[in-house]
């Protein structure tokens, strides 16, 4: 994995949760290279964040570090 300047790396740390799903989307947003989601200290994941985190692969951004677990849910 290459990161170019201007590209951007979002850590999500603990429960992702739809409760945060705004903040993070427009965090997302903001970013104008490529998004890079560090899912590494990411434990759970609701069925909420799992759409949105597969839309925001569908637009192109990149997965880091995720655990088998979460993997599992993104697959699903």
């Amino acid at each position: 994995m290459k990161i170019e300047k201007g590209d951007s790396t979002i850590k999500l740390d603990g429960r992702l949760t739809a409760d945060v799903l705004d903040e993070l989307k427009d965090k997302c947003a903001s970013v104008r290279g490529t998004l890079y989601l560090d899912l590494g200290q990411t434990t759970w994941i609701d069925k909420e964040s799992v759409a949105a985190l597969k839309a925001l692969i569908a637009e192109g951004a990149v997965l880091s570090a995720a655990s088998p677990f979460v993997g599992q849910l993104l697959k699903a």
